[in-house]
This record gives structure tokens, C-alpha cells and sequence, in this order.
């Protein structure tokens, strides 16, 4: 799923398509870093986070490793923390 999200990521660069979608283009932006990111910005363990977003914090280390991808449900919930 990395593998085909990098594709369509490069096609888009170089066709240069405009992307309206926020969770698309999260998704096409280093998510796994951005996650992180949002999270230290608030200084908060991945527990803490998980709770604050009403998950569990494998979800999160899931999401900072690129393991998993963040739903488009729990994507709503995250980008006041972005």
C-alpha cells in the first residue's frame, strides 16, 4: 500500500494535479512523520495520544511506522493537532 500511495504521489508531483482532498494529501505527505511530529508538538506520549484520539497506541506507533494507515474518520481527528 506505501508502494502504490509513493506512485500515485510521484505521478501527481509530476503532472502537477492539484490535490482538494485533505486526508489524500496527508496521505501524500509523509504521514508517518507528520503523525509524529503532531504528536511531539504536543508533548505527549503515544498512550496519551492514542487516548486523545480515541484509539489504541499501537494504532499510533502503526501510524508513525508506516505500518498502517490513519482512517479518514481518525484523520478529522487529528488535523487540529497538525
Amino acid at each position: 500500500l506505501l508502494l502504490e500511495i509513493n506512485l500515485i504521489n510521484d505521478l501527481i508531483k509530476s503532472s502537477k494535479i492539484n490535490i482538494n482532498d485533505d486526508y489524500i494529501a496527508f496521505l501524500l505527505d509523509n504521514p508517518c512523520e507528520n503523525i509524529r511530529k503532531a504528536r511531539k508538538k504536543i508533548k505527549l506520549s503515544r498512550q496519551a495520544f492514542a487516548d486523545l484520539l480515541g484509539v489504541s497506541d499501537t494504532s499510533v506507533r502503526r501510524w508513525e511506522l508506516g505500518n498502517s494507515h490513519i482512517s479518514r474518520k481518525k484523520f478529522e481527528r487529528l488535523k487540529k493537532f497538525l
